[in-house]
């Protein structure tokens, strides 16, 4: 399983040179890993401060020390994260199977190697794999926990589960039903030495970043690795909204954000319609067998992730990877389940309907690998593309000009312009006085999307100012991206 996705993943990163960075996020991780991090753990320092919670830049900058400072570490992290997930899965899937249960836990695997959006994933310098995987590791554990009763399984549980959270703060969601069924099976069991070891063991895991945070709050100070979290301020009543004023501008989505989640499993990129109509009569048989581990992972895991996602003020297609190896468990439980049912009718025709489920479950895992193929080749040449858009653009810009960017400046800083400005940090009044000796600036930005999404946030009316003051020209553009320049009214 694990093959199934790093072979292919390796063989499209490859056959388009692409370095696993795109957008912002991704360099922000290269940069920090590499960099300040780095730097810090060499010398024995403390964490420095990050927009997110650092786990996965701590394995980054290790693995660093090895290979070097390139973005090798980050897609190697990333790619092994990736290719852990449906290996894990089928192992959490074996735990949680029922009483004759057959091959239940390897169409759970099939299912999330053969994710399009997995596959992305496990090719960008995110950390979105790296928490999957941990929290993947974490529900297997306390699976094994609870069937064994061995005190290392509920210790490993918490270690993998607390680096997940701190790898992503979604991950403390998951937590939660997961923290309830491990102290429940511990109380059961009379283990409160199993309790105490895991808690402390979870502690030491999120103390290097729940120790500056904690001091931070009580004197006052910005709370480091917290920056990520202001930018997704929750309301229920959001899941009913799809015009959104917030940290990140202004969005008009197409449809209300609990809709755009609820139909998230179901897109092609992620589980697609069939495994999520099979996910249904999954549920119904986890019910009906309910335990505390199979439903703390099965319905509390997916549950809370998606109903914090609804309140959410951000549509992100990868947000939905956090619930995805429960969700492909429960379709590959009411897969079984509903084999087994047409099968198990009487002899003749309908013999040939358990068939025909099985050739349409075959039929279903051959286009979903096609779609994961087509997906993460479409991914990859379109941002390698978009990078080497933006590197043209900057091509045309004399090496001692002014240049600001917004979106792409940490693109143009990966590429030698160390100098980019980053409009995002302007407002009118600096943007002005950046201008005021009449030498040429040039921007670098998308200005379709500035002027809808941040019309009334200080990039856009920083921009609006420079082209009422200054005046902008259009002199060249690469996809989304515009190299304008001013210029001044004799």
């Amino acid at each position: 399983m694990a093959v199934s996705i790093a072979a292919p993943v390796v063989v499209l990163v490859v056959g388009h040179d692409f370095n696993g960075l795109y957008g912002q996020d991704s360099f922000f991780y290269q940069t920090y890993a590499t960099g300040s991090l780095r730097d810090a753990l060499t010398r024995l320092r403390p964490i420095p401060d990050f927009t997110w919670p650092p786990g996965y830049p701590v394995i980054v900058a290790m693995l660093s020390l090895v290979t070097g400072v390139g973005t090798l570490p980050g897609q190697v992290v990333s790619l092994v994260a990736g290719a852990a997930v449906p290996v894990f899965t089928i192992l959490l899937a074996h735990e949680l199977k029922p009483r004759g249960a057959r091959w239940m836990p390897w169409l759970a695997g099939a299912v999330v190697a053969l994710t399009p959006h997995l596959w992305q994933s496990s090719a960008v310098i995110m950390a979105d794999t790296t928490g999957l995987a941990s929290a993947a590791l974490g529900a297997w554990a306390l699976a094994r926990y609870a069937r064994l009763g061995s005190g290392r399984w509920v210790v490993l549980a918490a270690v993998a589960i607390c680096f997940a959270i701190a790898t992503r703060w979604a991950y403390a969601l998951v937590a939660l039903p997961l923290a309830v069924a491990g102290l429940h099976l511990t109380l059961r069991r009379r283990a409160s030495m199993h309790a105490a070891l895991a808690i402390v063991a979870g502690l030491l895991v999120l103390a290097p970043v729940g120790l500056p945070m904690v001091s931070a709050a009580l004197d006052g100070q910005a709370i480091p690795f917290s920056i990520s979290l202001a930018s997704h301020p929750w309301d229920p009543a959001n899941a009913l909204r799809s015009t959104y004023d917030g940290p990140s501008g202004r969005f008009d989505f197409a449809q209300p954000m609990g809709l755009y989640y609820l139909l998230q499993p179901a897109q092609p990129y992620h589980l697609g319609p069939l495994w999520t109509l099979l996910a249904i009569p999954g549920l119904l048989v986890t019910l009906r067998s309910a335990t505390v581990i199979r439903m703390a992972v099965l319905v509390g895991w997916p549950l809370l992730v998606l109903g914090f996602l609804a309140g959410d003020m951000t549509q992100n297609t990868r947000f939905f990877l956090a619930a995805l190896p429960p969700l492909a468990i429960l379709a590959a439980l009411g897969c079984e389940a509903t084999v087994d049912g047409a099968r198990g009718w009487a002899s003749g025709p309908r013999r040939v309907v358990g068939a025909s489920l099985v050739a349409v479950v075959v039929l279903g895992l051959a286009i979903q690998g096609v779609s994961a193929v087509r997906f993460a080749d479409s991914f990859i040449a379109r941002h390698r593309s978009e990078q080497e858009g933006i590197t043209r653009l900057a091509s045309s810009v004399p090496s001692d000009a002014k240049l600001v960017s917004f979106g792409a400046t940490l693109a143009l800083r990966h590429a030698g312009r160390a100098d980019a400005l980053e409009l995002y940090d302007q407002d009118p009044a600096a943007i002005t006085a950046l201008t005021a000796d009449g030498r040429p600036t040039y921007l670098i930005v998308p200005v379709d999307i500035l002027a809808p999404q941040w019309a009334t946030s200080p990039p856009g009316r920083a921009f609006v100012a420079l082209r009422d003051g200054a005046g902008l020209e259009a002199l060249d553009r690469a996809g989304a991206y515009q190299l304008l320049v001013t210029h001044f009214d004799e």
